[in-house]
């Protein structure tokens, strides 16, 4: 039977065309759609996860008086707000048009019009100082009949050039798209796959993978989706006439459209709307990278498999990742004394207790029980009372080198921070000196900067900071700070020579190691893009990157773009950041005997129009028939909805039913291959000590290889399908590709440290 949405069109058809003409086909009434003409502005605000952490709790400072917020809660960015503009809308490029390629569908009997937004950070609507320095202008072109994005184009400056980069699909007759349904780039590209409508609807797209519609009120409709590239379930709330998601909610990304007058509240007053330049997006294409070949099994894979990786020079670092038992940036280093020293016995106790009822806390299953609300309280009362006894301490540590009662002093040849005690306070009891080159990394840190005259907030409560936040006396062992030190391990050189210092008309050496101690810290919270989710207990999806994703990211980053990568390294709760920088993946087919691509059952759903016709032998109209047929209804969903095609007659449909399939995971569609692939996965080191130096940097010392087996189910043509893990696997991968320049907002970096201030003390170690 006909769909109503069907029957109106072929009424339409018929009417006006005197038996029908493919070119007129439309989307159905209540298909979702976004519509954009040239000039058209509107604004998208977005927040981004931060990095995954091995503690839980969210970090806290020294502003709020002893309030403390709630612990075991995600960290989320500031809200970044994107605006965005049609530069282009509604146009039919020509042969000679670069963007040509883009339109032309089904052998050329059709070639789409086009629309180009283009996506910026407003100076007025934004303040992060590094996001305007960034400056980033994304282009995006969109097949403007069916929402399908094309093309990404990018341009951002980075370390005072402006780079470009782009990104291109040519599956533009499918529902899915790797490029809307996956984050590429900073700007917010998620939308939901083409042929969604406002219905409540479970529907199976071309590649296996599941769309589902529920609608919440007249005109607004929820449509969860995968992410293609990274995994993962996204969510997008679409409201009839608005030009974008009104909501988008992933495990990694939210966002939210603005309406005008939000907009006018939260632009900056006295300033301007300031557009950006105008930039050669199509020129830029030129040097594109296409995920056509990035996201499938080619014939070289095939036949064998490849290896890749970062080249030397762009290898990442082997250092220590400074546990947070051992409150290693804070406290004694190698047996050397250090003024914070002088604290840690009565912080011990308090954040013993705090370690403990945190991880009470996160084993309760009811968050309302009254169980819970009893060790939350115990648990900020306990905060409150190791904020009170650190900051008096080191407000007493700096009160007393401003009024004399610690000064910096040469005794026989060795430089040291010397303490005459007076008063009853912590921090002003007793006398104690200690050797400069002695210090922890984060006193060295306070102490250059107080002697550099940064004191506008205490720079001693760099240190208190880590110990509220990442010291852990009674917490796990393998609590640390992997992930800033994997960021720093990607992003910077490694530190390789003492550097000297003066702090007061004397000289302060900082070995190697301690300066890997500061990038590790002011890396911790980089920007960064993630795929997959941590996994954090039963209830969850242990299984959340999957083999696809992963071979499809290895591919795509390590062998393609030659960029190490960070990995979760285990499946389970516990989380240990490494970057991948080399992978040897070797590929078996495993398809059995009489299947696979010489299968002659054609999938209708992904064949082109040259498929069509070779293999099931109809003529060119017909071809064009089935083929313009899911442009504008999306997937077949099954063989019989054919008979809904008013272009296959009767004879014709029975003529290929037994020939044909619609979902690449029936039984009988036989032009599925699998295989079996192994990829040995080289990862730098964070397991050596703090003064740990690479040997070279094409070999940096790294953890034995990971080895990890899984089945990838593809179509004839190599398309990644679905894939199922042997055993053992990575739980998540993100990539840093950026790191603020000044202390944050929010977040998990410290935030009485700069990174800023951290080059100017040392010097700057960013990778050109």
């Amino acid at each position: 039977m006909q769909t109503r949405a069907s029957l109106v069109i072929a009424l339409a058809i018929l009417s006006s065309c005197k038996g029908g003409n493919p070119d007129e086909i439309s989307a159905p009434d209540d298909a979702v759609t976004l519509d954009w003409s040239q000039g058209d502005e509107f604004h998208v605000a977005t927040e981004y996860r931060a990095t995954h952490n091995k503690t839980e709790e969210t970090s806290v400072d020294f502003d709020s008086a002893g309030i403390i917020g709630d612990t075991h809660a995600e960290n989320w960015s500031d809200e970044v707000v994107w605006s965005f503009q049609a530069v282009e809308s509604n146009f039919v490029p020509d042969a000679t048009d670069d963007l040509y390629e883009y339109a032309v569908v089904g052998n050329g009997r059709e070639v789409a019009s086009l629309t180009v937004l283009r996506a910026y950070v407003d100076t007025s609507l934004n303040d992060d100082p590094e996001l305007l320095e960034a400056n980033p202008v994304v282009y995006m072109v969109f097949n403007a009949d069916r929402d399908r994005l094309a093309a990404i184009i990018s341009f951002s400056n980075v370390d005072g050039e402006r780079l470009e980069q782009a990104f291109s699909i040519s599956n533009l007759d499918k529902s899915y798209s790797e490029l809307s349904q996956s984050m590429l780039t900073a700007a917010p590209t998620y939308l939901a796959p083409f042929s969604a409508g406002y219905r409540d609807e479970t529907k199976v797209l071309e590649n296996g993978s599941v769309m589902e519609s529920f609608v919440r009120d007249d005109g607004v409709v929820d449509v969860a989706y995968e992410d293609e590239v990274g995994g993962g379930i996204i969510v997008s709330t679409y409201e009839d006439g608005q030009p974008w998601p009104t909501y988008t909610d992933g495990n990694d990304i939210k966002g939210r459209l603005l309406s005008a007058d939000e907009v006018d509240s939260r632009r900056t007053p006295g300033l301007l709307p300031d557009p950006p330049e105008d930039y050669d997006f199509r020129a830029a294409l030129a040097s594109k990278i296409s995920l056509d070949d990035s996201l499938v099994l080619d014939e070289a894979t095939m036949a064998g498999g490849w290896e890749g990786g970062a080249p030397v020079g762009y290898r990442p670092w082997a250092g220590s990742w400074w546990r947070q038992s051992e409150g290693a940036l804070i406290f004694s280093a190698n047996n050397k004394p250090s003024i914070s020293d002088e604290i840690q016995p009565t912080v011990d106790p308090i954040k013993t207790d705090m370690d403990n009822l945190s991880s009470s806390m996160r084993d309760m299953d009811d968050k309302d029980s009254t169980e819970y609300t009893e060790a939350r309280d115990e648990y900020r009362t306990k905060q409150g009372e190791l904020v009170d006894a650190i900051s008096t301490f080191y407000n007493g540590v700096l009160s007393d080198l401003n009024g004399g009662a610690a000064s910096i002093e040469d005794s026989s040849g060795t430089i040291q921070v010397v303490h005459t005690g007076h008063g009853s306070d912590p921090g002003h009891e007793g006398d104690w000196s200690y050797d400069v080159d002695d210090l922890s990394p984060l006193d060295k840190y306070a102490l250059q900067m107080w002697a550099d005259g940064n004191t506008s907030s205490n720079p001693f409560f760099a240190p208190a900071w880590e110990i509220l936040n990442h010291y852990s006396p009674a917490g796990g062992s393998w609590w640390g700070h992997c992930n800033g030190w994997a960021a720093a391990a990607i992003l910077t050189d490694e530190p390789r020579e003492e550097i000297t210092t003066q702090i007061k008309g004397h000289d302060m050496v900082w070995t190697h190691g301690d300066v890997k101690g500061l990038l590790t810290e002011t890396h911790y919270s980089t920007y960064s893009r993630f795929y997959g989710e941590r996994y954090n207990g039963e209830e969850q999806d242990i299984n959340d990157l999957s083999p696809k994703h992963f071979h499809q990211l290895i591919q795509f980053y390590l062998r393609d773009q030659q960029v190490p990568m960070v990995f979760d390294t285990t499946k389970d709760e516990a989380v240990w950041n490494y970057p991948a920088f080399w992978a040897d993946v070797e590929v078996e087919e495993t398809t059995p005997a009489g299947e696979g691509a010489a299968s002659t059952m054609v999938n209708i759903n992904t064949a082109d129009m040259a498929e069509l016709q070779d293999k099931l032998g109809v003529d060119e109209d017909t071809a064009w028939w089935i083929y313009e047929w899911r442009l504008y209804f999306g997937a077949y969903q099954a063989v019989e909805d054919l008979k809904d095609n008013w272009g296959i007659k009767p004879d014709v449909y029975e003529s290929l039913v037994g020939k044909v399939v619609v979902k690449p995971s029936e039984s009988e569609a036989p032009t599925e291959r699998t295989f079996h692939v192994v990829a040995t996965v080289r990862f730098t080191t964070d397991g050596v000590g703090e003064e740990h130096l690479d040997d070279d940097n094409e070999n940096p010392e790294s953890l034995p290889n990971k080895v990890w087996g899984y089945t990838l189910t593809t179509d004839s043509k190599g398309k990644v399908l679905e894939g199922t893990w042997d055993d053992d696997h990575p739980d998540f991968a993100w990539i840093p590709y950026s790191n603020p320049m000044g202390a944050p907002r929010g977040g998990s970096e410290n935030g009485y440290m700069s990174y800023e201030n951290v080059i100017k003390a040392v010097g700057n170690f960013d990778r050109e």
